[in-house]
């Protein structure tokens, strides 16, 4: 008995759970538009579905290259951002999971799934994947996520207060989020 799969069936098989998936999304927005009636648009009169937004047709481009290439690390990110953006914390948590698999040292991977996991309440699991994060790679965006969670949802004002001022020691900050740093920094010091 030959237990050895033919070539390119790991491939095909990466593809139509990535073209099930895209299907899945697509028909529960869909569904959400119809229900919800502040998503139906009327023209003239009648009640209209509004097309699909671009940034799932992006998405599904992504998606599609994320099945063509299984082992492109930056693809797999940027199709859990692109989920992560539209709401899809559970399926963005899938593809950045898949590129932490590929290489568990990737700042960027541990960040985002960082911010997947505050985003479903879990919040000490956050911490620890955006220290990780930090730890191989300083960024003040994950600087500022761990000074909320600190400050915010674990309750540690001191370990809040040090990341917001690393982050805000960072050269390559922008204005916007120097702001936001700073306002945080404000309150965290009432």
């Amino acid at each position: 008995m030959n237990t050895r799969t033919e070539p390119g069936s790991r491939q095909k098989f990466l593809i139509a759970v990535l073209l099930a998936l895209f299907t899945v999304i697509v028909l529960t927005s869909l569904v959400k538009r119809i229900a919800e009636p502040s998503l139906v648009v009327s023209s003239f009169g009648r009640a209209q579905v509004p097309a699909p937004e671009p940034e799932m047709s992006a998405i599904g481009r992504l998606m599609n290259e994320a099945g063509q290439h299984p082992d492109d690390q930056a693809v797999l990110l940027k199709v859990a951002e692109g989920l992560l953006g539209q709401g899809q914390a559970r399926a963005a948590g899938e593809f950045a999971r898949r590129a932490l698999a590929l290489n568990d040292e990737n700042a960027r991977a541990l960040h985002l799934i960082g911010v997947i996991n505050h985003q479903q309440g879990e919040h000490q699991k956050a911490a620890e994947f955006l220290e990780k994060s930090v730890a191989r790679e300083e960024n003040p965006g994950a600087r500022y996520s761990l000074g909320v969670l600190y400050t915010h949802f674990l309750g540690d004002r001191q370990k809040g207060i040090e990341n917001f001022r690393k982050g805000l020691a960072a050269p390559d900050i922008s204005p916007g989020l120097r702001e936001a740093i700073n306002q945080e920094l404000a309150k965290a010091a009432k």
